[in-house]
């Protein structure tokens, strides 16, 4: 449940780093210092977008459940995902970590709530099921947002992108009108 510091934020200035050296990881090209500069601008960007969107899901979560609903390592996290892959892939490894998790855990929760729990006896002696996941439970989202990253890199980041440009397009008409 604990993503350590050191590769968080050392990716995030790492990923901010590589942006600015190898600008084409946000689809850049053109004369080395400009692109360079402007790769940069995207990785910053995508730290700011992705970590303050899944701070504010938290924070919106915790008034909702009135409980800690997310973590500061996501959040430190998808700065990260954000400085590598820009805020399109940070908005879209919340979203897709998100149906990931529901994918996956759904159907777990549904079976395990259908079967008669056995009681597990821990080393201490106290008894519990605790081994399978269950409704109300912290499940870590970091490997969910992971894997939404990973899915957006190497499968839709073209679709995503071109998702949001023509988002964009279409905000940009609306707001004419």
């Amino acid at each position: 449940m604990i993503i350590p510091d050191i590769f968080s934020i050392g990716g995030t200035l790492a990923g901010v780093a590589f942006s600015c050296i190898f600008p084409a990881l946000h689809g850049i090209e053109g004369q080395a210092l400009v692109a360079g500069i402007f790769g940069g601008v995207e990785g910053v960007l995508g730290l700011l977008v992705g970590s303050a969107t899944i701070y504010w899901i938290g924070i919106l979560g915790e008034i909702l459940f009135r409980k800690e609903a997310m973590g500061e390592g996501d959040v430190k996290f998808l700065g990260c995902i954000g400085a590598f892959c820009g805020w399109q892939g940070a908005l879209f490894s919340i979203f897709g970590g998100a149906l990931l998790g529901c994918l996956i855990l759904l159907p777990v929760l549904l079976v395990g709530k259908l079967q008669t729990p056995k009681p597990i006896t821990g080393s201490n002696g106290e008894s519990g099921n605790h081994s399978s996941p269950r409704f109300g439970m912290h499940i870590p989202f970091g490997p969910l947002l992971a894997a939404g990253a990973l899915l957006y890199v190497f499968a839709l980041q073209a679709r995503v992108d071109a998702y949001f440009t023509n988002l964009w397009s279409t905000l940009q008409e609306f707001a004419t009108y």
